[in-house]
């Protein structure tokens, strides 16, 4: 398979999540005029559709972009650290080798499908490599500290700059206001 059906593969999983929000906004607006007019069984069945959507988005929908997303970065050649600095699936938080078992047999899959044919075998003995690079960096926590601490920073910078802009447009308000 070629790029273009990779992108629109990624297209289609970002607008099927997207679209699920959507629903779910338009759900909880239902449910909160139902609240007030004491229908309980309808309620009920809003609530459980948007638990029903919710959990899908987060659950199958999420994981299936996660795969997508690390499936493209292997295929393009970038090592896992630069791809996810960042990653939650630590040992102590889940049920780690059940959840890293199923993202990796979507990964495989994606692979697989999207690979070079011709070089299907050699393919899959690097991503075996890069998985088990993966495994190594997000099972140890302590692995990640400098990438804690480059988002950290990043997002002091951020905070730093929301501030500094919000200083910026209070004082043109004020001379603003001081010169009319």
């Amino acid at each position: 398979m070629s790029d273009l059906e990779l992108k629109i593969k990624r297209i289609t999983i970002a607008a099927e999540s997207r679209g699920i929000r959507i629903n779910q906004n338009r759900l909880l607006r239902k449910i909160r005029r139902l609240s007030g007019q004491k229908k309980e069984i309808a309620l009920n069945a809003a609530l459980y559709q948007w638990g029903s959507l919710d959990s899908h988005r987060r659950n199958e929908v999420r994981q299936e972009a996660r795969a997508m997303h690390l499936a493209c970065n292997f295929l393009r050649g970038r090592d896992y650290m630069s791809v996810e600095p960042i990653t939650y699936m630590w040992k102590h938080l889940y049920d780690f080798d059940k959840m890293w078992a199923k993202l990796w047999d979507r990964v495989r899959y994606h692979v697989e499908r999207h690979c070079d044919q011709k070089n299907k075998n050699e393919v899959l003995d690097q991503l075996g490599k890069w998985e088990d690079d993966a495994k190594a960096y997000a099972s140890d926590p302590a692995r990640h500290s400098s990438a804690l601490e480059w988002a950290r920073a990043r997002s002091i910078d951020a905070k730093n700059r929301r501030r500094e802009e919000w200083q910026r447009q209070h004082e043109r308000e004020v001379r603003t206001a001081a010169t009319t």
